[in-house]
């Protein structure tokens, strides 16, 4: 149980934040983050705010970077001066790129191919460095394509909200490359409770967050008629 919450999120998406939880609207990257760590005085930083687009990121890897890895030091400099223990890392699977052989696990070679996989990593070097350099522990989530409720049909990821989406509005969608490529899809009612078990578990680990059961695009469309081919793109 979390008896207190403080939230520092995208003002869009303040009516789903909690009434019980207080709401912050700041940029990660933002000096005064560590004034709202030390007025909050957490023991766990849950750290989800990143620049998530994958063709933002490789359409400007400056800014892709500036969010992902100076806001994630913003914010790991604020938990060392605010006495905070741990933090809890939203990472992603695009660490791994294209693997050599699938399913992925925490063994296999990290080798992302786009600017928001190669951030993705450096944050996770950056989180062994904290530990060792100031004592603030971490759990890191490898996400697999996260899917459930309320989840943005509008933007770039998110492929199953994205065709539900278009299916109620009769429209067809784009699929990149031929649609064979293969994705894990995880609920995020798991995710939730993998971040739940992270506030006490997985001391310094770096951990993915799938079902290991592998679904091509193609699949989970499933209405041929209605595709139309893009190249493929980076992941």
């Amino acid at each position: 149980m979390v008896p207190r919450l403080t939230c520092l999120a995208n003002a869009a998406r303040r009516r789903r934040v909690p009434e019980r939880a207080g709401f912050v609207h700041m940029d990660v990257r933002d000096e005064q983050v560590e004034r709202i760590v030390r007025e909050f005085k957490p023991e766990v930083v849950s750290h989800h705010a990143a620049q998530h687009s994958v063709a933002i990121g490789s359409r400007d890897p400056k800014y892709d970077a500036d969010v992902n890895v100076r806001g994630l030091l913003n914010v790991l400099d604020a938990c060392v001066r605010g006495g905070v223990k741990k933090v809890i890392f939203a990472s992603s699977g695009a660490t791994f790129g294209t693997p050599d052989h699938l399913p992925i696990d925490e063994r296999t070679p990290q080798r992302p191919e786009s600017p928001y996989g190669i951030t993705k990593m450096v944050a996770e070097h950056y989180l062994r460095f904290y530990r060792s350099e100031h004592g603030l522990d971490f759990t890191a989530l490898r996400y697999g394509n996260v899917y459930g409720p309320r989840q943005d049909p509008s933007g770039e990821a998110g492929v199953v909200s994205i065709f539900i989406g278009r299916f109620i509005k009769h429209e067809g969608v784009r699929i990149d490359w031929d649609g064979e490529q293969t994705r894990d899809y995880v609920y995020v009612k798991d995710v939730a409770e993998a971040n739940l078990a992270a506030l006490e578990r997985g001391s310094a680990g770096c951990y993915c967050i799938g079902t290991g059961v592998r679904t091509s695009v193609n699949a989970d469309h499933g209405r041929p008629q209605t595709r139309r081919r893009r190249p493929r793109r980076a992941v």
